[in-house]
């Protein structure tokens, strides 16, 4: 019998929250004048991220300052709106409690690419199979392709989105880190380089990062270069942090001067 070939439908929403963000529904780009209101498209991303919510708690997150009256109107009005945005009530139910974000629709988006990515390149670290490495750095890669920017980066909300948003940086920085290790061990200094000096300029005083660049460097042949680049975070430090480097980031920096292998 002949093989019969199925290509997986494409998703009908396109979420894009890793930086600037960018909803699709069937192919086109939701704008600014279909959302109407800044709030309702808050509001859609607000109900993506967690599980339920009650209207109740729904007006704590979005409407801290709003009356019950006030709440009613601007709620419903908003959830008007985002729904008719995603054409179709469908996406956001309501089970007589709470309200639900249903991916069941047919979703594509990126932090849950990301965190899948993720989770798929740990569960390849902790593998015990030659080719763990090389899978991992391949799910890191392609979750790092996803962090375009910060969670939301310009959506203008309220402080139920800060802990995700710091989470997501700080899980970035995780990943990248993994990854420039991983790199590093393959000799691809260069590479590696790129990735600490991206983990830098989302945290500028996280010393592994620095220290993992200036191996890097020296690696590289760029001994001189990485000695440059640890007096750099001594100054930033100091002026900065009113601090000095950790005794592993000064001890790094006299190996390289020594022409240590490091």
């Amino acid at each position: 019998m002949p093989v019969v070939q199925t290509t997986r439908a494409a998703p009908r929403l396109e979420v894009y929250a890793l930086g600037p963000t960018k909803v699709l529904i069937d192919g086109q780009v939701i704008t600014s004048s279909d959302w109407k209101y800044l709030k309702a498209r808050e509001l859609f991303f607000y109900l993506l991220s967690v599980s339920s919510s009650t209207r109740e708690q729904i007006g704590i997150d979005l409407w801290p300052e709003a009356s019950a009256a006030e709440l009613r109107s601007s709620f419903h009005r908003r959830l008007h709106h985002a729904r008719r945005a995603l054409l179709g009530a469908e996406w956001i139910r309501f089970d007589g409690e709470t309200y639900r974000f249903d991916a069941g629709q047919g979703l594509w988006y990126d932090v849950e690419r990301f965190e899948t990515h993720l989770k798929e390149a740990h569960h390849a670290l902790t593998a015990a199979v030659p080719s763990a490495r090389a899978q991992a750095a391949r799910q890191l890669e392609a979750a790092l392709a996803l962090a375009r920017g910060e969670f939301l980066a310009d959506v203008e909300v309220g402080e139920w989105a800060i802990p995700l948003r710091e989470d997501l940086r700080r899980r970035g920085i995780e990943a990248r880190l993994a990854f420039g290790h991983i790199l590093f061990t393959e000799a691809r200094y260069s590479d590696a380089a790129e990735t600490y000096r991206a983990v830098i300029s989302l945290d500028p005083y996280l010393e592994t990062a620095h220290r993992e660049l200036m191996r890097c460097l020296a690696r590289l042949g760029e001994a001189g270069q990485a000695a440059r680049h640890y007096q750099g975070l001594v100054r930033l430090l100091r002026e900065d942090l009113q601090t000095s480097p950790a005794p592993e980031t000064r001890l790094l920096y006299e190996r390289v001067r020594r022409g240590d292998d490091v």
